[in-house]
């Protein structure tokens, strides 16, 4: 069995770790989670029903060409709408496989409410938030049928998700047709209840939309949520990252272009984004022909600007990154940890990974 794209969210004095489990040959699969509490000396203890095995999310679930992965999210606000502050309270977001068809593939976005006041934790769902989405054309490049949602939860305590679609001709459009997706949904007792959504094409109507990444900070005060995600050409060429920040005024979704450049000849994939009080900013893979680095794009006034990130000459892929701001937030005093991968060989020719930890003051 192979456990693949865990997450893994802070809830204040503890960590939520979710993961998919899938069996190598049959392809049968759960969604798990488990809590990691750290005291202050630094000791940590694995609250799970058993060892290796964590608590099941959803009993009635199915992978498929999605492979399961989850993402999960903090929540600091009651879901009765009362606007309390609450603690030890998440939500799980993941793809649901529900129709699989020659080249076609259906999926539900559903969702898991977990709240760790109790022992064990309470598990209220899963929601279904959006039903039947398409992502055809599985096993083509790139990553066909790979619902890949992203989600934070805004300073008014709605639950803001981004993913991606791909609806082939076969199902009988004109075209080929890829978007990227992103709602506003207000948690309830009973569910969740769409308040806005905003869909992404591309100059081409059969472009894919690909990897939303979503972040979001509650100092800045404003209530946006900054979005990042690679825009490509259906065979997966030409990878560029799209980059900007998404307000709620005038009861709608509006989206405020971060204005990322793209530079020819260079691919962009896998962006994630990060925001805090006054620092907002695009971390991404920059993959030339002769060169592999990892940069971030930092808008401004005069329209933004490519900043290098000294990784010694690190090949970098698959960025994760937070911000850690103190409350006075002056410049120098933001600690940016950010992880990825370093693939190499073996001696013996074999394939091996590393992942990295770098933490930069800025």
């Amino acid at each position: 069995e192979r456990c693949p794209k865990p997450d893994v969210v802070s809830l204040g004095p503890y960590f939520l770790i979710t993961w998919p489990r899938i069996q190598n040959v049959s392809q049968a699969a759960s969604l798990e989670f488990a809590r990691l509490r750290v005291d202050v000396a630094g000791n940590a203890t694995l609250d799970a029903p058993s060892q290796g095995l964590g608590w099941i999310l959803d009993p009635s679930f199915q992978a498929g060409d999605a492979g399961g992965m989850p993402d999960a999210v903090r929540l600091a606000f009651d879901r009765k709408g009362s606007g309390i502050p609450v603690t030890g309270r998440a939500a799980v977001f993941y793809a649901h496989m529900t129709r699989s068809s020659g080249d076609q593939r259906d999926f539900d976005l559903r969702a898991v409410h977990l709240d760790f006041s109790t022992a064990p934790p309470q598990i209220l769902g899963p929601v279904i938030a959006a039903s039947n989405l398409p992502v055809d054309f599985t096993g083509s490049y790139p990553g066909g049928g790979m619902l890949l949602p992203d989600g934070v939860e805004d300073d008014l305590g709605n639950l803001v998700v981004a993913w991606e679609e791909f609806t082939s001709t076969t199902r009988g459009t004109a075209s080929d047709e890829g978007l990227l997706r992103v709602a506003s949904f207000r948690p309830t007792l009973s569910g969740l209840i769409l308040n806005h959504s905003l869909e992404f094409r591309g100059t081409d109507l059969d472009d894919r939309q690909r990897r939303p990444n979503l972040s979001t900070s509650s100092s800045d005060r404003d209530n946006t949520v900054s979005l990042a995600w690679v825009e490509c050409e259906k065979d997966g060429s030409d990878p560029r990252a799209r980059y900007g920040l998404l307000n709620f005024s005038g009861g709608a979704i509006n989206f405020l272009d971060g204005n990322l450049v793209d530079t020819p000849g260079v691919e962009e994939w896998r962006p994630t984004c990060i925001q805090g009080q006054k620092l907002k900013a695009a971390v991404l893979e920059w993959v030339a022909p002769t060169s592999q680095s990892m940069v971030a794009w930092s808008p401004s006034a005069t329209g933004g600007n490519w900043i290098n990130i000294p990784l010694a000459g690190l090949a970098p892929l698959r960025p994760a990154v937070t911000l850690l701001e103190d409350p006075q937030h002056p410049v120098g005093s933001r600690i940016l940890p950010l992880s990825f991968e370093v693939l190499g060989t073996t001696p013996t020719g074999g394939k091996i990974a590393w992942i990295y930890l770098a933490i930069f003051r800025v």
